[in-house]
Parts: structure tokens; sequence; C-alpha cells
């Protein structure tokens, strides 16, 4: 009986999923009832092949290595995997079965929103913004709130005034202000982030897109929710939690972000401010 594992010997089990692009390295251990290699075939090659790496019916064991197509799957799609013997003939006596078939879930691409659209830029800020899948203390639900938290906070800065908040005056845009001085680390020259922020992007893409990693779907979940919560109208985020609105937040444990904020709550590793209420009155905008 052939059995299928992943390189780690890790065994594949009935089911995996993949994306658009991925590479998979497998182990076959065992022979067909002819004494040679079993043999993978795909039931639709054009979305995903299989190819030898290493065959030698005198080893036990196989290398194969599983290929999906990079371009034109824009939905998820499936697909299987049979087993046949080396001359063709389908190895279904008992002592060829495997796990085949094997079911073969193949996701698309995650792909941001274009960096030039206001979507693209909050999607971005919020992905950087917030601890991530796999860190202490993360909870998708607190993370998503903490999400729209921060839409509130820039809602609330434009309606009150770039210049309270240290941006200059006569900002008019999202982008803009998001750009401007001490607002969001990291941000000043977008849609070019700092190496650092960058970096770790890159790395929830590339982890999102690599069916093979083991935190795949949650970076995929985290970056759906990032996505859909910058896609949500002002109306559709719900009340500001805060009767006195919220206006920054800081990673949970960092300094206050100035003698005119207080703290409101703390939430998915961020800690939230609103502002004084003698600031507030003072800004001409109390009583909106």
């Amino acid at each position: 009986m052939a059995k299928l594992y992943r390189n780690n010997r890790a065994p594949l089990g009935n089911k995996i999923t993949l994306v658009a692009g991925n590479s998979l390295p497998i182990k076959v251990e065992g022979l067909g009832s002819n004494r040679r290699h079993i043999v993978l075939k795909s039931r639709n090659p054009q979305l995903l092949t299989v190819s030898a790496v290493q065959v030698n019916d005198r080893m036990l064991e196989q290398s194969l290595r599983i290929e999906v197509r990079r371009d034109g799957v824009v939905t998820s799609q499936r697909t299987f995997l049979d087993a046949f013997l080396n001359d063709g003939t389908p190895a279904l006596s008992k002592k060829d079965q495997t796990t085949a078939p094997l079911e073969v879930e193949v996701l698309p691409e995650i792909r941001l929103p274009a960096d030039s659209t206001e979507v693209g830029m909050l999607t971005r800020m919020l992905l950087v913004e917030n601890i991530t899948p796999g860190l202490p203390g993360y909870s998708s639900s607190e993370v998503e709130e903490c999400m729209k938290w921060m839409r509130f906070v820039f809602i609330n800065r434009m309606q009150l005034g770039s210049e309270f908040f240290g941006a200059g005056k006569n900002i008019n845009n999202l982008v803009e202000f998001v750009k401007a001085p001490n607002q969001v680390e990291g941000f000043a020259n977008y849609p070019k982030l700092s190496t650092v922020l960058g970096d770790n992007l890159a790395r929830y893409i590339e982890i999102a897109n690599d069916g093979t990693h083991a935190k795949n779907k949650a970076f995929r979940d985290y970056i759906a929710l990032a996505v859909a919560t910058a896609r949500l109208s002002e109306s559709e985020l719900g009340k500001d939690p805060c009767i006195t609105k919220l206006y920054a937040w800081r990673t949970t444990g960092a300094a206050s972000p100035g003698k005119n904020f207080v703290l409101f709550a703390s939430k998915g590793g961020q800690d939230f401010y609103t502002l004084t209420d003698s600031f507030i009155k003072d800004s001409g905008k109390g009583g909106k």
C-alpha cells in the first residue's frame, strides 16, 4: 500500500489546499501491485500537474512535485489526483490503495486593492498597524474591532481638523492625512512604505499566498478582514464606541500621544485615546 507524505513526513491526508502558483513537494512511500511506483495524475492538468522529482523502483520511496498554474485562477477551484499503476491502469486493488483520490482545493492569489486608492491605503495601514495571527493575544474578533476603531480615529481627526494633530492645515482627503507628519509612522512617502513596514506587508502576502504554510488560512482571513474593513462606509462602521470620540491609538504599553489625550480602552494590542473635554471645547467644535 502506498502512502502520501509531505517532505517533513507529515501525512498528506485526503484533502489539501494550495494557492495559484504554488509548488508542493511530496513523498510517496510504497509500490503498486506490479512492484512499480504508483503514478498520480490530475483530473484537471490545465489547473494542476504532478511531476516526478526522484523515482527509482528499487527504492520504496519516490519524490513528486504538485504544481498549480499561476494565471487564470480567479475563484476557488477543486480537482483530484488519482492513483494509477505505471502501465496506466487504475490502482484499484486493495494492495494498491492509497489516499488517492486526493482532493486539491486551489485558491486564487490574494492581491491588495490598488495602492493608488483610498481603500488600498487603508488596507495597508490596517494590516501593518495591527497584531497578526500567531502573535500573543491575537484574536480575530478583537482585531476586527481595532480596525474599525482605527477608521474612527481618522474620521474624527478629519472632522475636528488636521491642524489639531500636527498634520498642518488644509488637508482634505484621508490619503494626504495619513501621509502627513505625526500620523502613521512609515507612511510619509506612501505609496512607498518604510523598509520595515514594506517587508512586513510583503511577508503577510507571501504567507497568504503559500498554501503549504501552516498559517496560510489565518493570514488569508487577516488580509480579507482588513480589505473588508477598509471598504466599509462610515455608516457601515457603526457607532464610535467612545462618547467623546476616538482620536488616537498607540501600541499597548507605549507612551501617551500627548497631554491632551485620555486613554479610553485597550484592545487587541492597541491603546485607544480620546481627547480631554477642555481641548475639544477649545478647538471650537465641542458642540458638534
